[in-house]
């Protein structure tokens, strides 16, 4: 007795040939989608291009090139956090932009607002289980053992997407619920985007924390897994390869410091202790400022790691457990989709790579996705009242004091001005002219 479909398994008007190449289109753009963190009405349970780059933990690491700005705190951040870099690049349309950040207190529409939330993913899950089981029905009515070895693995990436993204945004709701306690006295940022695009806001100092994590001494990297024995020798567990264990005779309590970021988001400390001077003279070596004010002060020269990306353990040992468990799923179930999409039958091929463009297309193009809202109690929106058209309008939206704006040029966010002292004596005048004016008038 044949199958139902398997005159299908025949049906061959053309041949397609290294149709697994085309699981490597759209990685770039499906990791930027995912790791925006949004809810997706239609595609959230639907199987994607790339996914390799989500076994990968791509959609989780910083992009190099934003640069914030803390102009009350005087502080430079040369990386931010990957999902909000994805998060701006997916909704930043304008050359200047205005955020606000809103905070919700009312524990009522705290609930109402994950009700909503549960709701579109019911939706989506209905339309992922009518996608992947239809192809996994087509394929097993076929007879089509390669076709049902593909759909049952694009099946399985769609579960490993979702453990993993599911587990970065409980990750960073619980992280925001934690900052939200803390310092809630605004400050006020600038943003600036590779492709110099300029982001203003005010936001809580605590919540800043879910924008860049601080590189703090008692920081504990999720990936972090040393020996018992170690812990317990009293070894800093952050800490690396200890350099010096012990201050050579002649050698300073003072140590250089410098601090380097590479373009995947590691931040290296370094401190190097520093032979004592045998006089004041022009022989004793100069100060070296660090490049980032606000870095870790290590102990002893020790050299500190810090992966940016990672969010904070607070899930313990089973987070781990299962997130490292689904990346290695979600690599093994991407090989067999690669091997077993062009041995497929041709009728199974044609609807599989539907299926994938059209809920690649649709991620995105963020057709379906709950804008704005980040964790459970935050949402950000773009100011509607105020419609900037270049970046002194940003600045002024900030209204910055006479110290902030000291800081804004030695940023080089705000040109030079006369008085500044600087031995520079060309500025714009009409430019500075226009400043004041608007500026005394926002404050008024």
């Amino acid at each position: 007795m044949g199958f139902p479909l398997g005159i299908f398994a025949d049906w061959s008007p053309f041949h397609l040939d290294a149709l697994g190449l085309v699981t490597l289109l759209g990685a770039d753009a499906v990791t930027n989608a995912v790791g925006a963190l949004e809810h997706n009405r239609y595609t959230e349970f639907l199987p994607l291009f790339g996914t390799y780059q989500i076994a990968e933990n791509k959609f989780t690491r910083p992009i190099p090139g934003f640069a914030l700005y803390n102009i009350s705190d005087g502080v430079y951040v040369p990386i931010l956090n990957g999902w909000f870099c994805r998060w701006l690049i997916a909704h930043l349309t304008e050359n200047v932009t205005i955020l606000e950040w809103m905070v919700e207190g009312d524990e009522d529409k705290i609930q109402a607002k994950r009700r909503r939330l549960l709701r579109r993913d019911i939706v989506a899950m209905m339309i992922g289980l009518l996608a992947n089981g239809g192809l996994i029905l087509l394929a097993g009515l076929q007879g089509d053992y390669y076709g049902l070895a593909n759909t049952i693995a694009m099946g399985i990436s769609v579960l490993v997407r979702c453990v993993m993204v599911r587990q970065t945004r409980v990750s960073l709701n619980l992280f925001i619920d934690d900052c939200l306690k803390k310092d809630k006295h605004l400050v006020k940022i600038a943003i600036v985007t590779p492709d110099n695009k300029l982001v203003a806001f005010r936001i809580p100092r605590g919540l800043l924390k879910c924008v860049f994590f601080d590189i703090d001494p008692h920081w504990r990297p999720a990936t972090s897994n040393l020996p018992k024995s170690r812990k317990e020798s009293g070894q800093d567990p952050e800490a690396g390869l200890n350099l010096i264990p012990s201050l050579p005779m002649g050698t300073s309590k003072s140590f250089h410091k410098a601090s380097s970021t590479t373009p995947n988001g590691v931040v290296t400390n370094l401190q190097e202790a520093q032979p004592l001077p045998q006089n004041k003279g022009p022989g004793c070596p100069p100060p070296v400022s660090a490049a980032v004010s606000t870095a870790v002060s290590p102990d002893g020269g020790h050299i500190r790691v810090t992966n940016t990306w990672l969010l904070p353990d607070t899930s313990g040992s089973a987070f781990l457990s299962t997130y490292a468990s689904a990346r290695g799923v979600g690599w093994l179930a991407f090989a067999v989709h690669v091997i077993c999409i062009g041995q497929s039958f041709l009728l199974t091929q044609i609807l599989t790579i539907v299926l994938l463009i059209s809920s690649t297309i649709m991620t995105v193009q963020r057709i379906g996705n709950a804008a704005g809202d980040i964790g459970d109690n935050v949402t950000l929106n773009f100011a509607k009242r105020r419609s900037p058209k270049n970046h002194r309008d940003a600045f002024l939206y900030l209204d910055p004091t006479q110290e902030e704006q000291l800081v804004m040029k030695q940023f080089l966010l705000l040109p030079h001005a006369p008085g500044d002292g600087d031995g520079l004596t060309v500025w714009n005048k009409k430019w500075w002219a226009e400043w004041d004016m608007d500026h005394s008038r926002n404050s008024n």
